[in-house]
């Protein structure tokens, strides 16, 4: 058995991540400034009133790309830290409000690595100081365990802004690490050798 552990700081890039799902009046983009341990971070802006967007920020690769040697058998993924703060809330909506709602290993399979971070963090309200979120270890399925496997990591964020014009709130994600455990190619097969002599 191996782990393969994977961190990004976004020190200065976005580092392979890329913003999607509906993004109507939002703006998301790898910032220069804001992050925890190092100035840059992924930064998820929305504006105006009574808006709302469903976005995310997700990796696609192989297993491979992450750590896994070619040939490995990937059986499990731990988020080990997500840190986020919500740094602007300006008349941002309370009910339900804006929030990280899950962080997915690809979106149909159900492996689930944090549950919706409004619930567990005690609400995403105008978190100034950065704080951490993490998950346990969760099984991937059989399909999605060869080495070749193309998989997509994702956080999963809900924007939604309150009944003002100048309403604006902002999410930024930093320090995203996790541990992918696999069965090391080397020792998948044991070869016994009996001499009959």
């Amino acid at each position: 058995m191996g782990t393969a552990a994977k961190y990004y700081q976004y020190t200065s890039s976005a580092e392979g991540w890329t913003a999607g799902g509906s993004t109507p009046n939002t703006v998301l983009e790898w910032s220069a400034s804001g992050g925890q341990t190092n100035a840059g971070c992924l930064s998820s802006r929305i504006n105006g009133r009574k808006k709302s967007a469903d976005t995310d920020w997700s990796y696609t690769g192989t297993w491979e790309s992450l750590g896994v040697p070619a040939g490995g058998t990937v059986t499990g993924i731990q988020l080990n830290g997500m840190a986020w703060r919500c740094p602007v809330w300006v008349v941002g909506e309370t009910s339900p409000p804006s929030e990280v709602r899950s962080f997915l290993l690809n979106q149909s399979d159900a492996v689930t690595l944090i549950v919706s971070m409004s619930n567990n963090q005690g609400g995403i309200l105008g978190t100034t100081s950065y704080a951490t979120v993490s998950g346990v270890n969760m099984a991937v399925p059989g399909a999605f365990q060869p080495s070749t496997t193309t998989i997509n990591i994702m956080a999963d964020l809900y924007l939604r802004s309150g009944n003002d014009a100048a309403a604006a709130v902002t999410i930024l994600l930093d320090d995203i690490n996790f541990t992918i455990t696999y069965t090391d190619p080397a020792l998948g097969q044991q070869i016994l050798i009996v001499n009959f002599g």
